[in-house]
């Protein structure tokens, strides 16, 4: 186990030194578990014996069945770094040859090597059964997340920076000794606590500000219920089954994970002629935990979809334009006073990795930006009293009434214009890093749906002089992918 001083968010774990008398899995699985030493042996063979590809990571899956051992990969503008699981001399020369025939030319000139000890899939499956055994579970209630982190080749596991040393020892054994992940496999960060899910604010043409009355409806516009409760900001606007709906927050509504038809969202002020819609599709959770139900009440987004009302104005894959942006700080709220104040989404469904450079448009914070820190994380929230598995952990700032902002990153066309790949909605935030819910647990929960442009002109450009494939184009590929 690796374990590092961070400054402010991440502080040294002192003393973490493993007991040789540690507990029993039995002393450590008392909530709720009727299973035996035996029946959870067998789920931790089941788990390494055949890992779960989750959409989001089949392109590490996909590397590692072309690249043997591959274990992740760390990307900067000077460098790209492979981590592979032996990097004996006998296979070096047939690694680099895999690993250039798989990642583009324009990667491969400034490529590294390290080695780790664990594959993708091993790391994988040790992911998954802390997941599935310590998310939810009474005795650890201060971790917030766990993450494949193919950015260091390890799984990284976050507990709360307040948390006792002793309760550190506690989960340390239980890794090491009852779901049997070797020491070399983890690491222990401690973070800032997620403070807040991001909607607690008290407070005809596309102008003015984003949260006042604007028409059409367009992604990144300031809503609210009811009695100024709810006040949120609208993600993008989509067609689920055949219905015009937008996609925000399920936490802005009445009752979270839970479809309540009587929600009634407005737009503007609260008047009849500011009403928006009303709730459509917000899927209640599941048990994804084997061993401690109730505890695991698992969603793969904070997401729900609103019915736009009859006789209201959208336009289906718009995300509004601020005036600008905030590095780190608050942006816009202002709408760009321009014949076309709106940006307009060519793709859906993509999952940048780590570094990826990314934006948001939310009704408090404006339009800001930042960077991936962590991506496909299982995030608990309220104590275990719901998991959400595969969220995107990052640093753009966002604060109370950001909740359902648009999260993208511009994409250009072999024209070099300018356009939008939809990446998600955000759902909560500490002053340090935020969360957002991805595309792909979306669909996962409200089913498939479209909001990219119909109209859009985006054509992609053609593959770069080597072909293979472009792991993360924003960092490598400025044509594709600009830091605007």
């Amino acid at each position: 186990m690796k374990i590092k001083y961070y400054i402010i968010i991440l502080i040294i774990i002192a003393g973490c030194e493993v007991n040789n008398n540690a507990k029993t899995v039995e002393d450590h699985l008392k909530v709720g578990t009727q299973l035996s030493t035996t029946e959870i042996s067998s789920i931790i063979k089941s788990y390494k014996e055949n890992p779960q590809i989750r959409d989001e990571e089949k392109h590490l899956f996909y590397l590692e069945s072309k690249i043997p051992g591959f274990s992740g990969i760390q990307k900067t503008k000077d460098k790209t770094i492979i981590f592979i699981k032996d990097l004996s001399k006998k296979n070096r020369n047939q690694l680099i040859s895999n690993v250039r025939n798989q990642i583009s030319s324009q990667v491969a000139p400034n490529l590294l090597f390290e080695e780790r000890q664990f594959t993708i899939s091993e790391l994988a499956a040790f992911r998954d059964l802390v997941s599935t055994f310590v998310l939810g579970n009474s005795e650890f209630k201060d971790i917030e997340f766990v993450d494949l982190n193919e950015n260091k080749g390890l799984i990284i596991i976050a507990l709360q920076n307040n948390v006792k040393p002793s309760e550190v020892e506690k989960l340390t054994e239980f890794l090491i000794h009852g779901l049997e992940i070797p020491n070399e496999a983890f690491e222990i960060e401690k973070v800032e606590p997620l403070l807040s899910l991001d909607n607690s604010l008290s407070q005809n043409t596309l102008s003015g500000s984003i949260n006042s009355h604007n028409r059409p409806l367009v992604g990144g516009l300031g809503i609210q219920r009811v009695n100024h409760e709810g006040m949120c900001t609208m993600g993008f606007i989509a067609s689920l089954n055949g219905e015009d709906v937008f996609i925000t927050n399920s936490h802005c509504t009445d009752q979270i994970f839970n479809t309540d038809l009587n929600t009634t969202f407005f737009q503007g002020l609260i008047t009849s002629s500011d009403i928006i819609g009303s709730e459509y599709s917000d899927p209640n959770t599941w048990s994804c935990g084997q061993v401690w139900p109730p505890f695991h009440n698992c969603r793969r987004s904070d997401a729900a979809a609103i019915k736009i009302a009859p006789g209201v104005t959208f336009e289906r894959g718009k995300i509004v334009r601020t005036e600008f942006r905030g590095d780190g700080v608050d942006g816009s709220t202002n709408i760009i006073n321009t014949p076309d104040p709106t940006w307009s989404i060519a793709k859906i469904d993509e999952n940048p990795s780590t570094g990826a450079f990314i934006q948001k448009i939310g009704r408090t914070t404006g339009w800001t930006s930042g960077n991936i820190i962590n991506t496909c994380v299982d995030v608990q929230k309220s104590g275990g009293w719901w998991q959400m598995n595969c969220q995107t952990r990052t640093n753009y700032r966002a604060t109370g009434g950001d909740s359902g902002s648009p999260v993208f990153r511009f994409i250009y066309d072999e024209n070099g214009w300018e356009h939008l790949s939809l990446l998600g909605i955000h759902w909560g935030s500490s002053s340090s890093y935020s969360y957002y819910s991805p595309i792909s647990g979306i669909m996962h929960d409200l089913g498939t749906f479209y909001a990219d442009d119909p109209n859009s002109t985006y054509v992609a450009p053609s593959n770069p002089p080597g072909g293979g494939v472009i792991i993360d184009p924003c960092i490598e590929n400025p044509l594709t992918c600009h830091e605007q």
